[in-house]
């Protein structure tokens, strides 16, 4: 059965889309097998059709491509999240850990510890500490070791309920590595300076650390009359110079054997004001204590 030509193109996408009857197939194979035209328009067809299937699989496989990488991201998003944490949890563990073990990120923290231990070392009993007023302190500065991993500090504390005043030192320390820049106290000063009855300079530290360098340790100057601004004194017979701060605290810090002054370098000085004007020195004073006499030295007003 012969069939026009545009009844045969019309079937031409049903048997190219599969939805054709065998009849309209068999029909549109023989009517392009006798008609070149229409097997043109057949061709053409088929290959319309390969290109957009191809064309379909292009994109789906750009957006597949698209998925992929956004997922790849997200992973290592997520990844790097996991792995942050776990850093910042580990972080936070060992902060605690260290904290609870005494250490502080600033020697100022540091000292507060001192002055509770103080405290706590001035009661007979728990319960009159706890009943006493808190022990009051003054900060007064630091010094460190060359390489930075080593320190003394000192302050003024004070507890006014039992007319207690010390000049403080303490020894700390960052150097290991579990303390991740954590200073902790390597040691106290075990004879904190009284201030004496109208002393007018308080001196506390000679306390020495043995570092990866050697020796290390610091001295430190309290003048309780402000009208002293520097202090001259001797390390080795070589005369030095301790210029005093705001509020009258100065300290020197030794890295070396060599700059340790000796016992008897520390037993003379002398006590300048803002003018250069000697005011204090050091000199040798007879005393007598439970009927023995001795000598000691003390800090003198020159004339």
């Amino acid at each position: 059965m012969k069939y026009e030509h545009d009844v045969i193109r019309d079937l031409m996408p049903l048997c190219i889309d599969g939805i054709a009857s065998e009849k309209s197939k068999e029909a549109v194979s023989e009517h392009i097998a006798e008609c070149s035209d229409c097997a043109k328009e057949w061709d053409m067809m088929q290959k319309k059709v390969d290109i957009d299937k191809e064309l379909e699989i292009t994109a789906e496989t750009e957006q597949y491509k698209k998925t992929a990488k956004r997922l790849r991201k997200h992973s290592r998003w997520i990844l790097l999240r996991v792995v942050l944490c776990t850093i910042a949890a580990l972080f936070a563990i060992l902060i605690i850990g260290n904290y609870i073990d005494g250490a502080r990120f600033t020697l100022r923290g540091l000292g507060r510890l001192c002055v509770k231990e103080i405290h706590s070392d001035l009661y007979a009993t728990k319960e009159e500490m706890r009943n006493a007023p808190k022990a009051e302190y003054t900060y007064l500065g630091d010094v460190k070791s060359s390489d930075g991993k080593y320190a003394v500090g000192f302050m003024i504390i004070e507890q006014p309920d039992l007319g207690y005043r010390i000049f403080y030192s303490f020894d700390a320390d960052r150097h290991d590595l579990p303390r991740i820049g954590m200073w902790v106290g390597s040691g106290y000063s075990t004879d904190p300076c009284p201030f004496e009855a109208g002393a007018p300079i308080a001196s506390e530290g000679h306390s020495f650390s043995v570092n990866d360098n050697g020796i290390f340790g610091a001295s430190g100057i309290y003048a309780i009359d402000k009208r002293i601004r520097s202090i001259e004194y001797t390390v080795n017979g070589e005369p030095r110079t301790l210029e005093l701060d705001g509020n009258g605290f100065g300290a020197v810090a030794y890295n070396s054997e060599a700059d340790i002054p000796s016992k008897n370098d520390w037993n003379y000085g002398k006590a300048f004001d803002a003018d250069g004007k000697l005011l204090y020195e050091k000199r040798p004073v007879a005393v007598t204590e439970n009927g023995n006499e001795s000598t000691t030295h003390k800090w003198v007003a020159v004339d």
